[in-house]
């Protein structure tokens, strides 16, 4: 059993080395900056509860700080109900301000919007391998799944967003 100190020292180096990873991917899944800054304030509640409780020590705790934040996003999207363009005031889209990705320079845009057009399958681990810069062992972990997989799937992510840009390889 680690003390209390080693514990919290532990917690707020994997905060200091992740949270903005996590914020980056909760506001790449919601499009939502307040509901990105929400969610990964709940992350780390969530992940603080659980590593200063005597339920046993965490093998990975990067791993399984994004994976309370991908389970997060999904109760997210289950919670979310739509709403239709004509149950909407009338001028709502006028309204509405620019979108802080569109205030990117012109070419971050359009791969963000690129991005965001492809299978999520393909999205999620080119953002959490191109974007946070984890290794694909590591992503593999993360979504349960074989490091060849996950490195098949980065390479047609690319492909296709290399094909929706028209870009050709030499």
């Amino acid at each position: 059993m680690r003390s209390n100190s080693t514990i919290q020292e532990a917690y707020l180096a994997a905060y200091d080395a992740n949270a903005d990873a996590v914020f980056r991917l909760c506001y790449g899944k919601t499009s939502n900056r307040e509901e990105a800054k929400d969610m990964t304030q709940e992350v780390f509640a969530r992940v603080w509860v659980r590593v200063s409780g005597n339920k046993g020590d965490i093998e990975n705790l990067r791993a399984f700080i994004f994976t309370v934040a991908r389970n997060l996003i999904k109760d997210y999207y289950k919670k979310k109900k739509s709403v239709l363009e004509r149950d909407l005031p009338e001028g709502t889209f006028e309204q509405i301000p620019v979108a802080a990705d569109q205030q990117l320079g012109s070419e971050s845009a359009l791969m963000l919007e690129t991005l965001k057009s492809l299978d999520e399958s393909y999205r999620e681990v080119l953002m959490l391998h191109l974007v946070e810069g984890i290794p694909i062992n590591e992503i593999a972990e993360l979504l349960s799944e074989r490091p060849n997989t996950i490195s098949v799937r980065v390479k047609r992510g690319i492909e296709k967003m290399r094909a929706k840009l028209h870009i050709e390889t030499i």
